[in-house]
């Protein structure tokens, strides 16, 4: 089975070494499911394009030219596409604050 965790929000700030630091609770909880046999993938927006793999766990950090904080009429179209690329069988969304960006996750 294949699992997608988005993160449409990221700290503009952050660098890539520090992102495992900042966000442990997603790495603990993708690292949870990979360890039980599924394949997991993290979709995060962020200030540059990185893809690495820890845990059996692969992060696709994308840089998709938008603020990091999306306005409700932002659509992250090439986040979004790289996700549907990915045709997972599952997509957990972190935070409900980001329903309409989901909602046109669903519609592509």
């Amino acid at each position: 089975m294949k699992i997608a965790y988005v993160n449409y929000f990221y700290d503009e700030y952050l660098t890539e070494n520090e992102y495992l630091l900042k966000y442990h609770s997603i790495h603990g909880w993708c690292k949870g499911l990979s360890s039980q046999g599924l394949n997991v993938e993290v979709f995060q927006r962020f200030s540059k394009n990185i893809i690495f793999k820890k845990d059996n766990v692969t992060y696709n950090l994308i840089n998709d030219y938008k603020p990091n904080r999306l306005k409700k009429y932002q659509i992250p179209h090439l986040l979004n596409k790289t996700i549907k690329k990915g045709n997972f069988d599952i997509i957990h969304i972190n935070s409900f604050i980001h329903i309409f960006q989901a909602y046109f996750l669903k519609k592509i």
